[in-house]
């Protein structure tokens, strides 16, 4: 496992592991920033920045299964399961492309 690749996804299960839920997300690292829930018009948003005031942040919508928002909570740390458009990198294997 000495090759970046499989090392990120190792710590990416290992990171759904600690918070105890499925792998089945993109992964965002925000722990510097600031951030609150409110709640608005039927919608739970998360809303994100870098200064405390919230003059530039940004809203992501937070992702509800079975009625229940999905956020994660330990510790230390909050894993909130969100919808944000965001550029996307794919990896794939190169030994399974169908030319």
């Amino acid at each position: 496992m000495n090759n970046p690749v499989n090392q990120y996804l190792y710590a990416k299960e290992e990171v759904f592991s600690y918070f105890g839920c499925a792998p089945d997300y993109f992964l965002n690292d925000l722990r510097e920033m600031y951030w609150k829930i409110q709640h608005k018009e039927g919608f739970s948003v998360l809303t994100f920045s870098e200064q405390k005031d919230f003059n530039t942040s940004s809203d992501v919508v937070i992702v509800k299964q079975a009625g229940k928002l999905m956020i994660y909570e330990t510790k230390e740390y909050t894993l909130c399961i969100a919808i944000q458009c965001v550029k996307v990198g794919l990896i794939f294997k190169n030994a399974n492309r169908i030319e």
